[in-house]
Parts: structure tokens; C-alpha cells; sequence
């Protein structure tokens, strides 16, 4: 299933983005084209955004990164060296989670329709994930807490091989189903990109990825995908996209 946006208010991205750390990141932000004009503008707020050295992994939605201290990182990438040639599967995996959650999204397995796919044994995971030490609340905040639909923007399908999705063990698992760890994004994680972050004129590293193609990857159908393909400036686009993603038509294959 797909990845689900939060309201959305402007925020500036840290330059180093589209520099060599995370170039494995820069598909996310080449299709998430509304944002490329607001790269460079780190200089002229002067808030550093993005932290390589230490911590946790973690990284605050973009929706909310307002809240942020100034003197506090937006992203927090661990041990990953902006002078690495060559990143490791786990690092490539982190850069691209942590920029999905830069971008606005929120992790797959709390999107409102996780329980047609699996359902967590709520004692087990406190269990497993209290032993690393990671406090009660933060367990059912970053873990068991699903988003209501009413609270998110939009939302597409549940997407099994979504970046944002933790890998999971089968035993916290009622139906013992375990999930992978996901390394690159998926094609709905790159179709949802583009349906909110419309680029009408894609670059050569996503000219595949249209409105048109993005719309068809989701499985939005007839009058609805008429509309989005239609419509001329990237925020309508995202209006039609979360208008369809809470429509009935949604459950009907998307035909209007």
C-alpha cells in the first residue's frame, strides 16, 4: 500500500540532499519537483536540516518541521559519511526512509489500511522492541498508532514493498507474517511522489515518471484519472489525487 501525505506547509531542504551523501536520494527529490526550487534556499534561513555524524536515525515530517528549533536537525542520518563513494544497503535504505518522511510521508504500516494486511500482537512488539531499549510511547507512536484517513492528505493502496514500511519478524505478528526491509523505493512510492509533487516537465532521470503513468501505476481509472492528467498546475494535481484517495471509487478501481 502506498505512502500517506500529511497536511503540507512550506519547509527548506538542506542542499547537502543533492550533493553526494544521499544520491540514492536524488530520485525522491527529482520527482518531487516542487521542492527542487527550495534547495538552495538553506543559505538564506541559515537552519541546518540535516545531520550526518550522530544520534539516531530520525527525521521530522515535513509537514511539521516548523515546530523544529532552529538549532535542532529536521534529519538525523547516522553514521553515513558525506564522503563515502559508496553506500551500503542499509545506509541507501535509511536515506531514502528518512527523505520519504523530509517529503511529508508517514510510515506504510500506520497508513489506515494495515489490518487487510497484517495485524501486530501488540504485547510481542512491545516486548521486542522494549529490549532495545526504545520507550513504550515511542513503540506506539512510531509503530502501532494508524492515521485516520481524516487526518492525512492523501493515501494510496497498502504497499507491501514501500521504503517507508519497517522490516518486521513473522513471531509479532498475529497472522505470523513477517515483512522485508525495503531498500528503494517502490513504484507506487514513486507514482505518490508524483501526484503530489507534479513535474509537468520531468528531467531525464524520471521522463518515464508522468502524471499519466503515476495515475496508472495507483490504478486510478476513468474520470477521475481523466481529471489529474488534465490538470495543469502540480497543486491541483495533489487536490484531485487526495480528492480520488478518499472517494468511494477508490474501492471501485477508480472508475467516476
Amino acid at each position: 500500500m502506498p505512502l500517506q501525505m500529511l497536511l503540507i506547509v512550506p519547509v527548506y531542504c538542506d542542499p547537502v540532499l543533492s550533493q553526494p551523501i544521499p544520491r540514492c536520494a536524488s530520485l525522491s527529490l527529482s520527482l518531487a519537483a516542487s521542492l527542487l526550487g527550495r534547495i538552495h534556499s538553506l543559505h538564506s534561513c541559515g537552519v541546518p536540516l540535516v545531520n550526518l555524524h550522530s544520534g539516531l536515525c530520525r527525521s521530522t515530517l515535513y509537514g511539521i518541521t516548523y515546530e523544529v528549533p532552529e538549532d535542532e536537525f529536521t534529519i538525523n542520518l547516522k553514521s553515513i559519511s558525506p564522503d563515502k563513494f559508496r553506500l551500503s544497503s542499509f545506509e541507501r535504505q535509511t536515506i531514502n526512509h528518512e527523505c520519504m518522511h523530509l517529503l511529508a510521508f508517514v510510515h506504510e504500516h500506520q497508513a489506515p489500511e494495515r489490518s487487510k494486511h497484517f495485524s501486530f500482537d501488540r504485547s510481542k512488539v512491545h516486548e521486542a522492541y522494549g529490549r532495545d531499549g526504545i520507550s513504550a510511547e515511542q513503540i506506539e507512536f512510531n509503530i502501532m498508532d494508524l492515521h485516520p484517513p481524516e487526518a492525512l492528505e492523501n493515501y494510496s493502496p497498502f504497499d507491501l514493498d514501500s521504503v517507508t514500511l519497517y522490516q518486521f519478524p513473522g513471531y509479532i505478528m498475529q497472522n505470523g507474517g513477517a515483512t522485508n526491509a525495503n531498500k528503494n523505493l517502490s513504484d507506487t512510492d514513486k507514482a505518490v511522489l508524483v501526484l503530489n509533487y507534479a513535474r509537468l516537465d520531468p528531467g531525464p532521470l524520471v521522463s518515464e515518471w508522468t502524471v499519466a503513468h503515476a495515475a496508472d501505476v495507483i490504478g486510478i481509472k476513468g474520470e477521475w484519472r481523466e481529471k489529474i492528467v488534465a490538470a495543469t498546475h502540480p497543486q491541483d494535481i495533489r487536490r484531485l489525487y487526495s480528492d480520488w484517495s478518499k472517494s468511494p471509487q477508490r474501492d471501485q478501481q477508480g472508475e467516476a
